[in-house]
């Protein structure tokens, strides 16, 4: 699970590349999952909660931006 604070002291650029890791660890997870593959459910509410800090994050610096 990744930390609020850590992801705001990061530039845009790193932000967008964990958050392309993320989705494409998503993905692969849920293939495993419907494949059979794999069986910690769990793990998907954690990449996807974890995507959705970093898009909130993102926006924030997005309107601060604008703000400036």
């Amino acid at each position: 699970m990744l930390n609020i604070t850590d992801l705001r002291s990061k530039e845009i650029i790193e932000l967008k590349e964990e958050l392309k890791k993320l989705e494409k660890d998503l993905s692969r997870r849920q293939e495993e999952l419907m494949s059979g593959k794999g069986s910690k459910v769990h793990e998907l509410k954690t990449f996807k909660k974890d995507i959705a800090r970093i898009n909130t994050v993102l926006s924030e610096k997005a309107i601060l931006k604008e703000v400036k």
